[in-house]
């Protein structure tokens, strides 16, 4: 008997010509282009017919641009039936919803809530990927956001302020260290890697307080930072073009058979390997790409604050993140958005009314949504839908 084939499947490069030499693709292409760069908030807009329009469409037109285009590309690229899902489409619109509220403040306080709310949301999406689609659970992910900081003040404070530059060495550096911890650890299964990626955030705390000045940092950590945008809600824009084109990539690979992997793995890894699948491999590519991506956040929260501490390796950068996810519905990565806004912006408003309880809340939110929503919230919406199509629910 042969045996099975779980390979993935040839891409389609014929299919992929005959895209490219429509005239209609060419033309869209070409559109999102020029229109992504004329509404980008660097150009020169203010020799353009485009400047006419109102801040806040500017605002909405250019991280709609830059998605778009993404979103396009999979289509392209044959793809785009793994998006073809209303959850995916409401957190990619609430994304955007939110920065033309934001543009409605004059008092940009809640343009600020909605950045560190993005910061969070970015967490939160590195977490579900790797550990709410694996079923490895990694309490290690404030190491790699606290690397990312320290590494954006290292070099800021060296003199180099290019913004993309910052970025990106933080976020290659956070895939560095995710991949030189997860390729020795990831052999070692349940709460043994748990314990070993628990104690990253206690090691990175304790290494900056012993070894910063020979580290040649000013106090404990890098204070004058460069801004990541002159404007929170320059900044919220910024960082709603990342996580829309981060939730595009990662719910592509969610509904590739990269994902049916990771899924496969957190619901019987045995299983697999017993299929002859190598599921070492999956596993460590998950967590540098996460790894990664906590890096990132931890660069542009450090240029919000203009600050990179030894408070970036605090548990809360975990914590919250979890709670998202828990809400959201493990591996579900569009939950994680929308899960995200209301947790975030929630805990940031009741910080006001109950001070050093706050957190007491949340801890006995995450333990009911445990015992009441084990699956998250998109569960129970799609049992109603499931029940609406059905003779008996109309």
């Amino acid at each position: 008997m042969k045996a099975p084939d779980h390979r993935p499947p040839r891409f389609d490069w014929d299919g992929m010509r005959q895209r490219l030499v429509s005239p209609f693709y060419l033309v869209a292409l070409v559109a999102i282009v020029v229109f992504a760069a004329a509404t980008a908030p660097w150009f020169p807009a203010k020799s353009l017919p485009l400047s006419l329009l109102s801040p806040w469409l500017l605002a909405v037109y250019f991280p709609f641009s830059v998605v778009f285009a993404s979103v396009y590309l999979a289509f392209l690229l044959g793809w785009g039936n793994r998006l073809l899902s209303p959850f995916y489409f409401a957190a990619l619109i609430a994304t955007f919803v939110f920065v033309v509220l934001a543009e409605g403040d004059p008092t940009s306080y809640f343009a600020l809530s909605l950045v560190f709310t993005s910061i969070y949301i970015t967490l939160a999406l590195a977490w579900d990927f790797s550990s709410g689609m694996s079923g490895y659970l990694n309490f290690g992910l404030p190491f790699f956001f606290g690397l990312g900081a320290f590494v954006t003040g290292y070099f800021a404070w060296g003199g180099q302020h290019s913004i993309p530059f910052l970025l990106t060495v933080s976020l290659g550096v956070g895939a560095l260290g995710g991949f030189l911890f997860s390729f020795p650890t990831l052999r070692l299964r349940g709460p043994y890697f748990s314990l070993l990626s628990l104690l990253l955030p206690l090691i990175g705390l304790d290494f900056v307080a012993n070894f910063w000045t020979q580290l040649g940092m000013p106090t404990l950590g890098y204070y004058d930072l460069p801004f990541l945008a002159p404007t929170p809600g320059a900044e919220l824009v910024i960082l709603s073009v990342a996580n829309g084109f981060l939730l595009t990539v990662l719910y592509l690979l969610r509904n590739s058979h990269y994902g049916l992997i990771l899924r496969g793995i957190r619901d019987d890894e045995d299983a697999l390997s017993s299929q002859g699948i190598q599921t070492f491999p999956y596993k460590v590519v998950a967590f540098t790409l996460a790894s990664g991506i906590a890096g990132f956040a931890g660069a542009a929260y450090a240029l919000v604050v203009t600050f990179a501490g030894v408070d970036t390796f605090e548990f809360t950068f975990l914590f919250l993140p979890i709670l998202i996810v828990i809400l959201g519905g493990a591996g579900e990565i569009a939950g994680a958005v929308l899960a995200g806004y209301v947790v975030i912006l929630a805990y940031q408003y009741t910080l006001q009314a109950f001070a050093g309880l706050n957190l007491i809340v949340f801890t006995a939110l995450a333990i009911l949504l445990v015992l009441f929503l084990p699956r998250g919230i998109l569960q129970p919406v799609r049992q109603f839908v499931r029940f609406m199509r059905t003779p008996e629910g109309g």
